[in-house]
């Protein structure tokens, strides 16, 4: 969805004449990208909403405000704290798509094209005092990036202000729901191909009943040649009266001819068990990936019901803790607005692992030293190395290295962790794993804000 500059334009000077003179009686930002302000005056409240999401830059009023996250975003704090009196200019800055709200002596500036889109928190002199994105460094000067096409615009779109907005909104949402849908075949397709790997390797599995029925065999073979056994034997030819001639069986010589037999009846009962249980974890992935290939089909046709339903959507930040609970960790959210959570101690360090974190998210830990674990929440299919880096800063930090050491930090995949009976706590085993070497620099850690609790 692309914001037109003339539609901008007629839809800044509607807005102007809506909400001037009206204060802000609340400010929330959903996301990283969103801020929504309250504006209040007589009689009437305007929900205006101002966005730099990638693809979907946009501003236009709502009708009901959105939640905010659990752990509120810390640019959300700031306008909260500088966004004081009333409404006096709304407007497009330097003919182009910049929308300026100013309030008091503060504005909000939101840059609502790429690659510099921003929301940004400006004083009276425009110069910045906080950033969506961390485009532009706290006290440097704002100044408009380039125009974007040879001159600035002097008309605005012929329609009225209301259905500019309503317009926006409605492509808005249109485009959001598309992508909602992308996101939910991605997510339903994944998991087909998942299933489809548990029902191969689980039919493996239970076709294995030949393993239980030689077993069988060899005790019962056993106890026909009881008499050709004794203790200290490795391996003995008895007859073979099912097939003929003999058959060679391996025994235990540690153990008596009864305990070798018993041995191998054992062994017959395990493999059927076994086979037994596969053969119901084998019907029951089947009967998922049915379900799975009926939802897909469903939502060819457009009834996406079964697949959110089968395939619900990942959840959002972590509840906010009841009263009283504590967290095994503490959380951090860098510029991007990535939260980052760092175990506090060993037994804390497992239960951020194994119960606070999700499959894909990215584990990192200092190689060869005691300290915290630290996964990184939703990272993405492929993080970017300064993710990572910055993610390892606080692996050092919490692993006691002095600044200006340097140390190796290894990170993979939640799932990728192992934690077998009888490891301390803290320790866990890596089924894979990729390295980082990395110097602590304590400024990088400076510019993380620290979630309370």
């Amino acid at each position: 969805m692309a914001m037109h500059t003339p539609e901008a334009s007629a839809l800044a000077s509607w807005l102007a004449e809506e909400v001037r003179g009206a204060h802000p009686q609340k400010v929330r930002c959903p996301s990283w990208h969103t801020a929504i302000l309250h504006l209040r005056r007589p009689g009437r409240t305007v929900r205006l909403l101002v966005s730099v999401e990638p693809g979907l830059e946009r501003f236009h009023t709502i009708e009901r405000t959105l939640r905010g996250p659990a752990r509120p975003f810390a640019f959300q704090g700031l306008l909260r704290k500088e966004l004081r009196g009333p409404v006096t200019e709304v407007g497009l800055v330097g003919g182009d798509r910049i929308l300026r709200v100013r309030v008091g002596a503060t504005s909000l500036v939101a840059v609502l094209f790429p690659p510099r889109a921003d929301l940004l928190l400006l004083d009276e002199d425009d110069h910045v005092l906080g950033s969506a994105r961390g485009t532009v460094e706290r006290g440097e000067r704002f100044v408009p990036p380039p125009l974007r096409t040879s001159e600035a615009w002097t008309t605005s779109d012929p329609r009225a202000g209301e259905e500019v907005d309503r317009d926006v909104r409605e492509r808005a949402d249109e485009a959001r729901t598309g992508r909602s849908e992308a996101a939910l075949r991605r997510r339903l397709t994944r998991r087909v191909k998942s299933v489809r790997r548990t029902l191969a390797r689980r039919t493996a599995e239970a076709d294995r009943a030949h393993q239980a029925d030689a077993a069988q065999r060899s005790g019962d073979l056993l106890q026909g040649a009881f008499h050709l056994l004794r203790k200290g034997l490795a391996e003995v030819d008895v007859p073979d009266y099912f097939d003929g001639g003999t058959a060679r069986i391996q025994l235990d010589p540690a153990l008596d001819p009864q305990a070798n037999i018993q041995r191998w009846y054992q062994r017959a009962r395990k493999a059927r068990r076994a086979t037994g249980a596969a053969a119901e974890r084998r019907d029951e992935a089947a009967a998922e990936l049915q379900a799975l290939l009926e939802a897909l089909e469903a939502l060819e046709a457009g009834q996406d019901e079964p697949a959110r339903r089968l395939v619900p959507a990942p959840a959002g930040q972590a509840k906010r803790p009841t009263k009283g609970r504590r967290l095994p960790y503490r959380s951090f959210f860098d510029r991007d607005g990535v939260e980052i959570r760092v175990g506090r101690s060993g037994k804390d360090n497992d239960d951020l692992s194994f119960r606070h974190s999700r499959g894909n998210d990215v584990w990192l830990h200092v190689r060869g030293r005691p300290g915290a674990h630290v996964v990184i929440v939703r990272p993405g299919p492929a993080p970017s190395p300064e993710l990572l880096v910055r993610a390892a800063q606080l692996a050092l930090k919490y692993s006691g290295l002095a600044p200006g050491a340097r140390a190796e930090v290894a990170w993979t995949r939640v799932k990728e962790l192992r934690k077998p009976p009888g490891l301390a706590p803290g320790k866990v085993l890596l089924r894979s794993e990729k390295v980082l070497y990395v110097e602590h620099d304590p400024d990088a850690i400076a510019q993380f804000t620290r979630a309370r609790g």
